[in-house]
């Protein structure tokens, strides 16, 4: 049609109206004339995201094209930004999607979104990252989780949502919620050790040691090598050899897994605690650490199967209500059921005749951990209001 050459498109269109080959011929070659000139507006006005997605990976204008989005055609953000992050995590640069997706919070409404909220937050706690900048990103990831689950549960302050309120709720309907909230206890732990784990001030490697071991039962949404090898390493650190035995030689059977290609664990004794059964467990494709690390560790769990005042074992302690020896980090007894509250700095079970609260979010924790970490850092590990010790 010599009104589509000649880009009449308001004219094509009245020719073409009634015949609707002719339309969608008319429509097509607006479309297609939009593409080849990038007018994103005009693009969006006709509701194509698809296509504007297209130029945006094809030219790595991401960023343009989701400012374009959030000013013409808001309801389109969601999508944009789904690919764009989605690109990101495929390129291995978590940090660049956490920082992008924290830029259009708005947008969270959207399932899509939740759940690629949930893979940012995942990929952030496997990434290999400067310890200044993974705190940093851990934090921020956070603070949207928080928001999120807070969102979820109508809450209008986001303080008012206490640890609790989080790890002790109702089981959600939705997989989705029940993922934000594993992720935010996980993200929420993890920066708790990377801010504890480094630092020498009396009580806080006993405190870290109790951090990395309680982080372990959530070893399927983190990387299990690295899982098991800081509670070893922190366990020995702190003292407590036979802890150290038992977690690095379930590091060592994931380091040997990952050598021989192989994606299963030989099975353990993890019957009475609540970290994840070998079956469970996700095989990195690759080492966290140098070989010659791999190396030393086991030299010394080969010292310690030799030293007979030496076994591989979980500490226990008894059950406060039917007296059973349960494993001291797990939140519930294998036998009568009874539940423990998590406490906010640890993830230890919260002992009733030593616990303290948050004086803002009111979240529990131990007295010897809560002191530990306020001492060092001021503030209260999940609203980070200012704290003293009292």
């Amino acid at each position: 049609m010599c009104l589509v050459a000649c880009e009449e498109w308001a004219k094509a269109r009245e020719v073409a109206a009634g015949v609707p080959d002719l339309v969608s011929f008319v429509e097509e070659a607006h479309r297609q004339k939009l593409i080849s000139s990038r007018d994103l507006e005009a693009l969006l006005a006709l509701g194509d995201t698809s296509s504007v997605t297209e130029i945006a990976a094809s030219e790595g204008a991401w960023k343009n094209v989701l400012l374009v989005a959030q000013k013409n055609a808001p309801q389109t953000v969601p999508e944009i930004l789904n690919a764009y992050c989605t690109t990101l995590l495929g390129e291995g640069r978590e940090e660049e999607a956490a920082d992008v997706f924290l830029q259009f919070t708005n947008s969270l409404d959207r399932e899509e979104s939740l759940a690629l909220c949930g893979d940012i937050a995942r990929s952030l706690f496997a990434v290999q990252a400067k310890a200044e900048d993974r705190r940093r990103h851990l934090l921020s990831v956070k603070r949207l989780l928080r928001m999120r689950v807070s969102a979820e549960r109508g809450d209008k302050k986001p303080p008012e949502l206490c640890i609790g309120a989080v790890a002790n709720a109702a089981e959600p309907t939705e997989e989705i919620e029940k993922q934000m909230r594993k992720c935010l206890l996980v993200s929420h732990y993890l920066l708790v050790l990377d801010t504890v784990e480094n630092h020498s001030q009396e009580g806080l490697s006993q405190t870290a040691a109790r951090t990395a071991v309680a982080l372990l039962r959530y070893a399927k949404e983190i990387r299990s090598d690295e899982a098991f090898y800081r509670a070893g390493q922190l366990c020995k650190k702190a003292g407590w050899t036979g802890m150290a035995f038992f977690f690095w030689n379930r590091f060592l059977d994931i380091a040997d897994a990952i050598d021989d290609g192989s994606k299963s664990l030989p099975s353990a004794d993890f019957e009475i605690s609540d970290i994840p059964s070998p079956e469970d467990l996700c095989v990195p494709g690759s080492h966290c650490m140098p070989s010659a690390k791999v190396e030393e560790t086991r030299e010394c769990v080969l010292a310690w199967s030799v030293d007979r005042s030496v076994s591989p074992a979980l500490n226990k302690r008894s059950c406060r209500a039917c007296g059973f020896s349960r494993y001291e980090a797990a939140l519930s007894c294998p036998k009568c059921l009874e539940t423990d509250e998590q406490c906010v700095v640890t993830g230890y079970p919260v002992e009733r005749d030593s616990a303290v609260k948050c004086s803002s979010c009111h979240s529990a924790a131990n007295r010897t951990d809560w002191h530990a970490f306020i001492r060092l850092t001021k503030k209260c590990p999940w609203c980070e209001s200012p704290q003293e010790v009292r």
